[in-house]
């Protein structure tokens, strides 16, 4: 799971990251956070109202309904294996 979202981090964030030309400092209001050294390869690195910004949202979109598919597909194995477990046939065991 974390290989995968690593894997498809690498492949769509750090490409838009790179080709985002904004160095962080705001120069209308003089602020801002410099996009040196770890800020390179983050969030920060895209100005305000980018277009660069969807290809972010369509990424976390896309992981968390991955994610989701996941913890769907686990459920349903969970929920056929409990039922197995609390039929008459194994309780049996127990008692």
């Amino acid at each position: 799971m974390s290989l995968v979202s690593s894997i498809a981090g690498n492949i769509v964030l750090f490409p838009t990251f790179a080709n985002a030309n904004f160095d962080g400092m705001d120069t209308a209001n003089g602020g801002g956070v410099p996009t040196v050294g770890y800020y390179e390869c983050t969030y920060n690195k895209l100005r305000n109202g980018s277009d660069l910004f969807w290809a972010v949202l369509f990424y976390a979109l896309a992981f968390y309904a991955f994610m989701l598919r996941l913890l769907w597909k686990e459920w349903k194995s969970f929920i056929n294996l409990r039922f197995e477990f609390l039929s008459a046939r194994y309780s049996l065991l127990f008692f």
